[in-house]
């Protein structure tokens, strides 16, 4: 990466790295892929098309993710914070050790977003069926799939 061009160099918050990643990840991309639904505005929709086994536990799974997510990034920067105790890491790696910590932060809320959207829908089946029944008759996808 052009040193001119990194993140740090421009003033950018963890916050604002977070953003770009939620929406241009791998995460946000491999969910998109599954869902069959990339740029949509709903990419969860292929969610809906879940039993509702099957749809509580995606929901248990992608919080567990989460909860890895976070533990991980709070793991990296208590190892930052080590190491800057005893010597004086490089700009570049503590840039790097950060941009992992916001990525892993912005993978637990797209981990959370997804439970939650399970969770609803799990809660409204009316709205599942609905969303199923509408997503196979623009795209051929097949209900229960």
């Amino acid at each position: 990466m052009d040193e001119a061009r990194h993140p740090a160099r421009r003033g950018t918050r963890l916050d604002d790295i977070a953003r770009c990643a939620s929406t241009q990840g791998p995460l946000r991309q491999l969910l998109d892929l599954v869902a069959g639904t990339p740029d949509a505005v709903l990419a969860d929709a292929r969610v809906a098309t879940l039993d509702a086994g099957r749809m509580q536990m995606l929901g248990q799974l992608a919080l567990r993710e989460a909860e890895i997510c976070v533990a991980q990034s709070r793991a990296l920067l208590h190892l930052l914070e080590l190491a800057m105790a005893r010597t004086a890491p490089a700009p570049r790696q503590i840039a790097e050790v950060t941009q992992h910590a916001a990525r892993l932060i912005t993978d637990a809320e797209i981990w959370r977003e997804l439970a939650g959207n399970a969770a609803f829908y799990n809660e409204h089946p009316q709205i599942a069926r609905r969303l199923a029944s509408d997503l196979a008759e623009t795209q051929g996808v097949p209900v229960g799939a």
